[in-house]
């Protein structure tokens, strides 16, 4: 079975969390590809896994 277009956009934006940026890049850009439901639903779990995200060390 073909896997949906948001769970696949969950699993790149699960892989990609160590960078900000192109976490954000990336979650901007399925955000114009989904469904407006689809959309939705993925606000709402990007809320719920900001709070087990590991933070970025600031280099100086």
């Amino acid at each position: 079975m073909k896997p949906s277009m948001l769970a696949y956009t969950k699993l790149i934006l699960e892989k990609v969390s160590f960078n900000r940026e192109l976490y954000e890049r990336e979650y901007r850009k399925a955000l114009t590809r989904l469904s407006p439901h689809e959309a939705n639903m993925l606000e709402r779990w990007t809320r719920c896994q900001r709070q087990q995200l590991v933070p970025i060390a600031v280099v100086k």
